[in-house]
Order: C-alpha cells, then sequence, then structure tokens
C-alpha cells in the first residue's frame, strides 16, 4: 500500500524484536504483523506514538511501543475464553510517528496527520503508547474522516478534562479539546467516563462532566454493580 510522501515522513520504522519459538499448531500474532510496505489490503494496523512529554508527573510511556511490540512476540492468535481466532486477519505494523519530543503541538499535528491516512484507507488504528494527551490527536483523526458524532469510552482513573492553564496542553486536557472543537465536537451524551477514582479528581472536573451530559461511572460503581453490568 501507499502514503503520500508527506505521510511516509512522519513514520519510523520500528524494526521487529526477537521471534519465541513458534506455536505448533495456530498462528502466532507474530508472524501476523507484516511491514506496511509490502501488502495491498490492510485490516487493522499499529502504529506506535513514543511519547510522554505533556504526561503530567508520570514519565514512561514513550517507551510502550516497543515493549507492546515484544510482548506481542508471545501472544497466540487464539483466545479460548472467547473461542476466537484472528489469524485470518490482515494486521501490518505501520511504525512509530515521529514526534517531536519538544513540541506537544506540533506531536499531536503529526499523529493527526498519520492516523487520519490510516482511517481514510479505511484501516483500524491501533495506537500504542503515548501518553493521554494523545488521545486528543487519535479521536480527532476519526473526527475528520467521518465528520463528527462519534462514541467515546475512556477507561481511566481521571476524567483528563482540564482547562489547559496559560494554553498549556498535557494528558488531562485531551477530551476538553474536543468537546471544544469549533466544528464537530465531541458530544457529551457520546462520551463515557469509565473507572474514575475516589480522593483524586476535583469537584470542578465532575461538575463540567455533568454539565456536559458526559455519562460518569466512577471505579466505586463498577465495584458495587461489577464490570459485566456496567459494560
Amino acid at each position: 500500500m501507499q502514503f503520500p510522501a508527506e505521510i511516509q515522513q512522519l513514520l519510523v520504522d520500528a524494526g521487529r524484536p526477537a521471534k519465541f519459538v513458534d506455536e505448533l499448531a495456530d498462528t502466532p500474532v507474530f508472524d501476523l504483523i507484516k511491514d506496511w510496505k509490502e501488502v495491498e489490503r490492510v485490516d487493522v494496523g499499529i502504529i506506535g506514538i513514543p511519547f510522554d512529554t505533556s504526561d503530567i508527573g508520570r514519565r514512561g510511556s514513550s517507551a510502550a511501543p516497543q515493549t507492546i511490540r515484544e510482548a506481542l512476540t508471545n501472544c497466540n492468535s487464539y483466545h479460548p475464553g472467547l473461542n476466537t481466532d484472528i489469524s485470518n486477519l490482515k494486521l501490518v505494523d505501520f511504525g512509530n510517528v515521529d514526534v517531536v519530543h519538544t513540541d506537544v503541538l506540533k506531536t499531536h499535528e503529526r499523529i493527526e496527520k498519520v492516523v487520519t491516512a490510516i482511517y481514510e484507507r479505511g484501516i483500524i488504528p491501533v495506537a500504542i503508547g503515548g501518553d493521554h494527551g494523545v488521545s486528543y490527536a487519535t479521536i480527532k483523526s476519526l473526527i475528520n474522516v467521518v465528520k463528527g458524532n462519534i462514541g467515546v469510552i475512556n477507561v481511566d482513573a481521571h476524567p483528563d478534562v482540564r482547562k489547559a492553564l496559560h494554553g498549556e496542553l498535557s494528558s488531562g486536557t485531551p477530551f476538553r479539546r474536543l468537546m471544544e472543537l469549533p466544528e464537530y465536537p465531541l458530544r457529551g451524551k457520546n462520551f463515557v467516563e469509565l473507572g474514575i477514582n475516589s480522593w483524586h479528581n476535583s469537584r470542578v472536573a465532575l461538575d463540567y462532566c455533568r454539565k456536559m451530559g458526559i455519562t460518569v461511572i466512577p471505579a466505586r460503581e463498577v465495584h458495587q454493580r461489577n464490570i459485566a453490568d456496567v459494560v
């Protein structure tokens, strides 16, 4: 498959980690993942985002893309609990977005361009790595393609609807940014905050969620109802 030159310039080859011994009967996930440049039809594409500059006090997610890829070398393509086999999926690795560690906004713009191009080709992107601020860019990419009216489920201890202080973008601001888009904003009725933690969030943030019509399911409620009922 092909991307425009401006998109290809924003992709960095992530290489392939060492491979474990093959499963004799089933197809390891490792063997399903192809180089995107070598295939024509793609169902799902992995895209790494090695960026955590905007994380609030918890660096480390920039290392996640490579760590997750290495973990996939030990995964099989069959799930006995679901009786599901994914070996028929056309799966590729697009490598990593060429992030700019000193510039949050520019990095988000690069992620948005790349992920939009993936969506435009009818491919489901699986973004791995990056602090939660990059959720703005990956979700905005889907909005670009379908012209709004999307649904979002945020599984998190925090609602991440902070107001950007002095315009500073962080891992706490992505969903407010999406809800305040001038065109095709994320609608509160299509947004669920799942697992919000106790004693770690402000009244102001939760009041904003209520004002915007967001469904908030705190962690306490998840424990009381059980996760299957919540889903």
